[in-house]
């Protein structure tokens, strides 16, 4: 996957456009960038493996 290539999806009503992968930082961190219409929420939530930042 090139840096430029992006990939983009809808969930839960939001769209979630990826920017940064894993594969592209070493493995380090993804980056995304969540669009919605301002009524969602992200639900409590724990992740077992991975750190989260919203």
């Amino acid at each position: 996957m090139s840096s430029m290539e992006t990939k983009e999806f809808v969930l839960a009503g939001v769209v979630m456009k990826r920017l940064l992968s894993g594969r592209q930082t070493n493995g380090q961190f993804c980056l995304f960038e969540n669009i919605s219409g301002g009524n969602t929420k992200t639900p409590i939530h724990v992740l077992a493996e991975d750190d989260e930042t919203i």
